[in-house]
């Protein structure tokens, strides 16, 4: 039986979720479908593996992941938050970089990784 959960996650620049999965130890590959539990099959853009995943998780075309979660059996979530906080660091500070977001009051920015592993955009304002 499949219980799929599906994480809203907005991906949109799957080079920067292969890099992203990469750098967390997971695998990442283009496919048209997802091979999920059992037989359960899912339309999808690609998919990625984790560390201590049992599953493969699809990434859709509307940038969301789906994977089945039966009975809480699935790998630690803190791994998959991980992913999409590394993705949505990169695209943001790739906007900043491209399309001067920021303004003349900035002195620098940078990405800082707190004690819990977590990671931040840091701005810097001039005084």
């Amino acid at each position: 039986m499949s219980h799929n959960s599906v994480y809203q996650a907005n991906i949109r620049r799957l080079d920067v979720l292969q890099k992203a999965v990469e750098d967390q130890g997971g695998t990442y590959r283009q496919a048209e479908t997802v091979k999920l539990y059992g037989q359960n099959q899912v339309k999808a853009v690609a998919e990625i593996s984790l560390p201590g995943w049992q599953h493969r998780i699809a990434i859709t075309n509307k940038g969301e992941f789906i994977y089945d979660n039966f009975g809480a059996q699935q790998g630690s979530m803190e791994t998959l938050h991980r992913v999409v906080q590394d993705y949505n660091l990169a695209v943001t500070t790739e906007r900043v970089e491209t399309e001067q977001l920021l303004d003349e009051a900035v002195e620098s920015y940078w990405i800082e990784e707190q004690p819990n592993g977590d990671k931040v955009l840091v701005v810097d304002y001039v005084e």
